[in-house]
């Protein structure tokens, strides 16, 4: 995986046939369920309406996710709009020389530019809660990413705040310094 796609819009997106739509829908729901970021066009609804679909389809499939999951069936070789994000994933694979594109099957359709020899996961043997599983896993541990400055200190002080632990040791200074000068603070 390239730097560049360490902070994608998406973790995946799903590429499917219409027909195909009641198992990806559970696919996407226990992604979504499991703090993945995922495209899945129900739940853009509103970000697509009224967008080029044909250039920002090609946007979503070629740069704004991590992988591209393209469930196979025969349904899917006969669309126009899934061969189109088929394409773009394509050449996004191409560009980066990597995997990218995670090929699933309904059926043993033949898909133009998936070669029989890419390893893929059959779904007539799988449930879509078990490939929710594979996909976390494919994903790897989610990354925390770093909300606070590496000084909280320095914040506090600029946002004129003194944080607890400051007020506690500037207390036990306080004291420690009375008992050994003789006065009381």
């Amino acid at each position: 995986m390239s730097d560049i796609h360490s902070e994608s819009q998406y973790d995946v997106a799903l590429s499917f046939a219409g027909e195909d739509r009641e198992y990806v829908d559970v696919v996407a729901n226990g992604l979504r369920s499991a703090e993945v970021k995922v495209f899945y066009d129900n739940y853009e609804q509103v970000s697509l309406w009224g967008k080029d679909l044909y250039s920002h389809l090609d946007f979503v499939y070629r740069k704004a996710a991590r992988y591209c999951i393209v469930f196979i069936s025969e349904h899917y070789a006969r669309k126009v709009w899934t061969n189109h994000e088929r394409q773009s994933a394509q050449a996004r694979a191409l560009n980066e020389n990597d995997e990218y594109v995670l090929p699933v099957r309904f059926d043993s359709t033949d898909i133009p530019g998936i070669r029989p020899t890419v390893a893929y996961l059959d779904l007539r043997q799988l449930s879509p809660e078990s490939l929710v599983e594979l996909i976390r896993k494919k994903l790897g541990p989610r990354r925390v990413r770093q909300n606070l400055p590496l000084n909280p200190d320095r914040l506090y002080e600029a946002l004129k705040v003194v944080s607890t632990m400051n007020k506690a040791s500037n207390t036990l200074q306080r004291r420690q310094w009375s008992s050994t000068s003789g006065c009381n603070a």
